[in-house]
């Protein structure tokens, strides 16, 4: 049974390993931001990865052995000592948060998790904890099984508790 995976590869290596593996057969996952980048003349718009140094696959547990073995590739994310399976739900957030666009940043703190909400984003359904509310906009998501925490500009009135 496939599962989706989190694969820490070198620094700016994210798109090269992406295409490799991809080229290999592999379902792979690069959540991209569009930032802006100021040159000497002008603005530019590029694309960089959303989580540094990180990409998503979806594979079975046999298959990590064969990618670990290939070389540049990086290494899996691990928790007490098995690799770390990533639940669906978690990559369908980042996907939705990817395809529509919305303004978010990684945050690098460490809180207590509150309640837990979700927001109807297109098609798709966003599930997180509400760390804290700034003014009318403000939701944290916290992808738990990669420590990391997304800040997600979202009206109050867009969400709703969570079963």
């Amino acid at each position: 049974m496939k599962k989706w995976y989190a694969l820490q590869v070198s620094s700016n290596k994210e798109k090269t390993v992406k295409r490799t593996l991809s080229y290999l057969g592999y379902d792979v996952f690069l959540p991209i931001q569009k930032v802006e980048s100021k040159r000497k003349d002008r603005r530019k718009t590029i694309e960089k990865p959303l989580i540094p140094s990180y990409l998503f696959l979806s594979i079975s547990q046999d298959e990590i052995w064969k990618i670990v073995g290939m070389n540049n590739i990086g290494k899996f994310v691990f928790f007490n000592g098995k690799p770390a399976p990533i639940p669906d739900y978690q990559i369908e957030n980042l996907k939705a948060i990817e395809k529509e666009g919305l303004s978010y940043m990684i945050v690098d703190i460490h809180f207590e998790i509150g309640d837990k909400v979700e927001a109807e984003i297109g098609e798709s359904i966003i599930t997180g904890y509400i760390i804290e509310s700034r003014g009318k906009r403000g939701f944290l998501v916290q992808l738990d099984h990669i420590g990391m925490n997304f800040k997600i500009d979202i009206s109050k009135e867009e969400l709703k508790k969570a079963l």
